[in-house]
C-alpha cells in the first residue's frame, strides 16, 4: 500500500514540477567503452545507492543501468523509516546504451540523527523504479552509507 501511495504522490509531483525540473541542473556521468544498444523492453535496475553525511549536508549517489527511458527521480526523506517526504528531484536521462548512468543529489535538510532516504524514477511513458531505503546518520561529522 505505501509502495502505491508513493507512486501516486510522485506522479502528482512529476506533473506539478515539470516547470521546475526543466530548469534543474542534471549530473551524470557516461563511460562508452564496450557498448552496446539497448531494447525498449529491457529493465533499468538501480545498482548502487549511498548517502554520506558531512557538515549537516547529505551527500546522496546512485547508479543506474540500463536506462532507456528520459523521467524524473524522487528523492524520499523520513526520520523514522516508515513516513517519507519528497526531498527533492533529479532529472533522469534516457540513454540508448547499457552502460552505468551516475546521479548525485545534496539534501541539506539540516535534520539531525538518522536519516532514511529512498528514490522513485518515474519513466516517461509512467513506469516506474524503485531503490531500497538506506539509512545514515547525520551528526555534523563525516558517515557513511551503501549498498
Amino acid at each position: 500500500m505505501k509502495n502505491i501511495i508513493a507512486k501516486i504522490f510522485a506522479t502528482i509531483c512529476l506533473l506539478t514540477m515539470a516547470t521546475i525540473s526543466s530548469s534543474a541542473q542534471t549530473t551524470i556521468s557516461l563511460n562508452y567503452e564496450s557498448v552496446s544498444t539497448l531494447s525498449k523492453d529491457t529493465i533499468a535496475e538501480i545498482v548502487q545507492f549511498s548517502a554520506k553525511s558531512n557538515s549537516g549536508k547529505i551527500y546522496l549517489h546512485w547508479n543506474v543501468i540500463n536506462q532507456h527511458l528520459d523521467g524524473l527521480y524522487f528523492i524520499f526523506r523520513s526520520e523514522d523509516g516508515e513516513n517519507f517526504e519528497l526531498a527533492g528531484n533529479k532529472k533522469g536521462v534516457g540513454v540508448p546504451i547499457s552502460k552505468e548512468i551516475a546521479y548525485y543529489f545534496i539534501d541539506e535538510c539540516g535534520c539531525d540523527g538518522k536519516l532514511y532516504y529512498k528514490i522513485i524514477h518515474l519513466g516517461e511513458n509512467q513506469s516506474s523504479l524503485s531503490s531500497r531505503t538506506i539509512s545514515v546518520e547525520n551528526t555534523g561529522v563525516s558517515m557513511s552509507s551503501n549498498y
